[in-house]
């Protein structure tokens, strides 16, 4: 039986997206392992057992598992990122990882509703602070 011929490496490596992706889908990917990250971490459940079920806003009783653990203060500041050289730099990876991972204490528990209207506010005042 004839032997294989073992597979030729590149002689020098490879970039880290083989430049087939662009700038923004690799910033998407990162995005996207940092929340699915953040999915477990311990403090935003701890939140949603010391809630025992009260919505942090309208203080309605739900089961917990209808409540959501949310960021008392934005991931993403509403004002936006500090500018610099006129980049705004959307993707500052170290302050979104300060501000995603926070200890109990800076976390709320709320009801889907409440939770999706302090979301759209939010949304809204950063529409306003683009302009």
């Amino acid at each position: 039986m004839a032997k294989r011929k073992p597979k030729k490496r590149a002689s020098t490596p490879r970039p880290y997206n083989a430049w087939t992706m662009s700038e923004s889908e690799v910033r998407s990917r990162i995005l996207a392992k940092l929340r699915q990250f953040t999915m477990y971490w311990k403090p935003k459940g701890k939140c949603l057992q010391l809630a025992a079920g009260k919505c942090a806003h309208c203080s309605k009783k739900f089961k917990t598992s209808e409540l959501k653990a949310d960021h008392i203060l934005p991931i993403v500041p509403v004002k936006g990122w500090e500018k610099k050289d006129d980049l705004v730099l959307w993707y500052n990876w170290n302050e979104w990882i300060r501000n995603a991972l926070v200890e109990v204490d800076w976390y709320q528990a709320l009801c889907s509703e409440c939770h999706s209207k302090k979301t759209k506010k939010e949304n809204a005042d950063r529409k306003k602070n683009k302009k």
